[in-house]
């Protein structure tokens, strides 16, 4: 069965998983994005498929007792602790699946996608949200070097939305 299939099928049994119970719904998405996982070693031409399992897996959320509870899910998301300066502790995407695929398939037509999506994900195993001056530094770079990217306005009006808010003397903590 090709890749492709597989996807599709994968997908197709993700969105019936939406009937489950909010919590039950987040754990089934680990338990796809591992299919998933499975299934793209036995294909090259995978980069879209990991697009997908990174949106999936950043959409994740789970409390930290919840991951706790359901550890296997965790590496199967690509799931971490992250510990906030500002809000307390909580459980993010590590942006696996997007790494992979700017790893893999530099020249993928994702792989501005994928680097647009990394600005988001939370890296470090600390994080102070008030430097948005950093999300800033990032979009410029990603700016620099995807300048034809159908992502570059949303990149060019995210800076913009930031400096006016600093700017205006704005708290660097931004939604």
């Amino acid at each position: 069965m090709k890749i492709t299939n597989i996807a599709t099928i994968l997908l197709i049994g993700l969105t019936s998983s939406i009937l489950a119970s909010e919590a039950t719904y987040e754990i089934s998405i680990c338990d796809e994005v591992a299919l998933l996982e499975k299934a793209i070693t036995q294909d090259s031409s995978s980069a879209s498929i990991l697009m997908v399992m990174g949106n999936l897996s950043q959409r994740v959320e789970v409390e930290l007792e919840e991951l706790q509870k359901y550890q296997e899910r965790q590496q199967a998301c690509h799931l971490k602790v992250v510990k906030s300066e500002n809000f307390g502790d909580f459980v993010s995407y590590n942006g696996y699946h997007y790494k992979e695929i700017l790893k893999n398939y530099p020249k993928s037509n994702l792989a501005d996608n994928a680097t647009y999506r990394l600005i988001y994900v939370i890296d470090q195993d600390r994080y102070n949200y008030a430097d948005i001056k950093l999300e800033k530094v990032k979009l410029q770079q990603f700016i620099k070097i995807y300048p034809k990217s159908n992502l570059l306005k949303e990149a060019q009006s995210r800076v913009k939305e930031i400096e006016e808010h600093l700017k205006n003397g704005g708290e660097e903590i931004m939604d």
